[in-house]
């Protein structure tokens, strides 16, 4: 049995997946999001980009900004968000929001929108500003109020990443320690390994539940 960190803002599903496993999961958020306040775009979106589920904690509303613009979704869990809003998803996407975006077929995307963080994933980033996107960042990342002493505390065998944001909060108190590392996604693992953690195990799939089985069954 392995203690897990589990740093994502909420515990479940994954802390579940764990527990299923034989694991001992321990939740210390080092992400919380928090709302904007900012604006839509002026204008009908010729398509819209949702990379998170958050968007609809955010944007309840959503459908009444967009219109009937095709949605692009990134995972399953932001289609299912998506749909308790009243929205169906034109394509879901397996991967991140810069593939989601290459599959995005419209005649200009500089007419499309993209709803989601403040600060966004640098590979989206890039592709956001490649094709000039419209913004509407209706959420950003902080760091949860004493989540350094908490860290400290926590001492665990292994940790999951399912951002970039996490990575940089952990390092920055503990540095590089000797632990197992499960990361969701290619580019998140790629960040743990930049950093200097020498286990590190991605999980292809967004899926949470995929991702507790990278670190498999505790004895």
């Amino acid at each position: 049995m392995a203690r897990v960190l589990i740093t994502r803002e909420f515990a479940e599903p994954l802390a579940s997946a764990f527990v299923d496993l034989g694991h001992d999961p321990v939740h210390v958020p080092l992400v919380s999001l928090a709302a904007t306040g900012a604006r839509p775009p002026l204008g009908n979106p010729s398509a819209v980009l949702v990379s998170s589920q958050a968007v609809a904690r955010f944007v309840p509303n959503l459908a009444e900004h967009i219109g009937a613009a095709p949605v692009f979704s990134v995972g399953p869990a932001t289609a299912e968000s998506l749909r308790t809003i009243g929205i169906e998803p034109a394509h879901v996407g397996s991967s991140d929001g810069a593939a989601a975006l290459s599959a995005m077929h419209v005649p200009d995307k500089s007419l499309a929108w993209f709803v989601g963080a403040e600060r966004p994933s640098l590979s989206l980033e890039k592709s956001l500003e490649a094709h000039k996107l419209r913004r509407w960042s209706v959420y950003r990342n902080e760091r949860p109020q004493g989540y350094a002493e908490r860290l400290v505390e926590a001492r665990t065998d292994a940790v999951t990443f399912t951002s970039a944001s996490a990575i940089r909060a952990y390092v920055d108190v503990l540095g590089v320690q000797d632990v197992t590392v499960i990361a969701i996604g290619e580019r998140t693992a790629s960040l743990a390994t930049e950093c200097g953690f020498a286990d590190v195990r991605v999980s292809p799939s967004l899926e949470l539940g995929e991702m507790a089985q990278m670190l498999g069954g505790g004895d």
